[in-house]
């Protein structure tokens, strides 16, 4: 639930951040605010394209377990659970993919004081 609010918050503020240019903020060099609007989109994008694929597959995962005929219940439980933990742990490698510009756009953005 926490990954579909953070999923329509970065829906909303992406085409924020690409309409933005240079002259918005003149106390900013144009080609170190370009540097940071590369990479904030591109954590941006990292994080929604991470997000929408981990969605299909889980919709994918969970159409697979469902249609098997495990020979007990506990073995449906076991599917199921390694199913979410592959996911979880997925998501926590895009999560980390997704820090990456990200934190270097945080240090440009820090470095001149400017906020979005």
């Amino acid at each position: 639930m926490c990954q579909l609010i953070f999923l329509i918050y970065y829906l909303f503020r992406r085409p924020k951040i690409a309409r933005l240019t240079a002259d918005s903020f003149p106390n900013v060099p144009p080609d170190e605010f370009l540097e940071w609007k590369r990479l904030e989109l591109q954590s941006i994008d990292i994080f929604l394209w991470g997000s929408a694929i981990l969605c299909g597959l889980s919709f994918f995962a969970g159409a697979i377990v469902g249609s098997m005929h495990p020979s007990s219940p506990s073995d449906a439980q076991s599917m199921v659970v390694v199913a979410q933990v592959g996911l979880f742990v997925a998501m926590l490698v895009v999560l980390v993919i997704a820090v990456i510009p990200g934190q270097k756009a945080v240090k440009i953005r820090k470095r001149y004081g400017f906020t979005v």
